[in-house]
């Protein structure tokens, strides 16, 4: 006879079935979850890995092609330049290795480059004593807005013509350097050059800009760069401008230093020389200006094409 007990314990029975149902069903779902999930784990880890090496050969190839252009380089300019004289400016704060390296590739094109000239941060202009320096400099009075223009105006005269008189006194190079304006750096093993006599007139100019440079306040360094370009147009000097923004990473878009030149018909420009590529481009790109023709290089916005076309 079934009795209340019988019931008791039946309802106890299906309850303790359930239960144990529930937990050995939960085991074998989180197993299953935990197996799918392993073999997530190690597909993405094979995919990575995958990745990882096929980065690791790109950049192999990378480094075979950098290399590669490095050493051919110094045949690709060889004698383009023979016998020119071209000065190298360059703002101070750009890379200074990739200053020398560009120095050096228009030594092997034959150039007379015996040194760097820096522009240094006074250049600014950002405060009185930097502005009467200039001043001071310059022998007028100049009101702050054409007081930069006139700096430039000094700079490219004096590079354009050598001055008669030997006195230290007659000659911009040393007032600008004596004032802290520029500074000189010399190329290779031989001495800077003597002021008063360098670079002797008939030379043509390259000049290193960038971003995150000392001068690299809003919108000034495309200012600076204009009143550079312009008063080396002035003097009919040929000029290249080049770019070597001082992080690639923080400066994704080449030529932005130089972008108020990338339309000009008196300018060349080269929006990269941090590879080395770029610096043959400058390199060919005076030898071109000498023979007239004006060009913008590189693959940022404004360019026309990698590099000049020499004969």
């Amino acid at each position: 006879m079934i009795n209340f007990r019988y019931h008791l314990v039946s309802l106890m029975a299906v309850f303790l079935s359930l239960t144990l149902g529930i937990a050995l069903g939960s085991t074998v779902v989180k197993q299953g979850v935990l197996d799918v999930l392993k073999h997530r784990a190690a597909t993405v880890k094979h995919e990575a890995d995958v990745i990882d090496q096929t980065n690791k050969t790109l950049q192999s190839r990378i480094d075979a092609q950098i290399a590669y252009s490095a050493a051919t380089a110094p045949a690709v300019v060889a004698g383009k330049l023979a016998g020119a004289k071209v000065v190298l400016l360059a703002l101070r704060g750009v890379d200074g290795a990739a200053v020398q390296s560009m120095a050096v590739l228009l030594q092997r094109a034959g150039a007379v480059t015996p040194a760097i000239v820096w522009l240094e941060s006074k250049w600014a202009l950002a405060s009185d004593a930097d502005r009467t320096a200039l001043r001071s400099a310059l022998g007028t009075n100049v009101d702050d807005g054409g007081l930069l223009g006139a700096g430039m105006r000094l700079l490219s005269n004096r590079i354009a013509h050598t001055p008669t008189s030997v006195a230290p006194t007659d000659n911009a190079l040393v007032k600008l350097s004596n004032a802290g304006f520029i500074s000189v750096e010399r190329v290779g093993t031989t001495g800077p050059p003597d002021l008063n006599g360098f670079p002797g007139g008939d030379a043509a100019v390259v000049a290193v800009v960038g971003r995150g440079t000392t001068i690299d306040t809003g919108t000034y360094i495309e200012i600076f760069t204009e009143a550079l370009s312009r008063a080396m147009v002035e003097d009919a000097l040929p000029l290249v401008l080049g770019e070597r923004d001082s992080d690639p990473v923080k400066f994704p878009q080449p030529g932005t230093a130089m972008r108020l030149m990338l339309s000009s018909r008196e300018v060349s420009t080269v929006d990269s020389l941090a590879a080395i590529e770029g610096r043959v481009a400058a390199v060919l790109a005076v030898a071109a200006m000498r023979n007239g023709t004006v060009g913008h290089y590189g693959d940022g916005p404004g360019s026309t094409r990698p590099l000049p076309v020499i004969p």
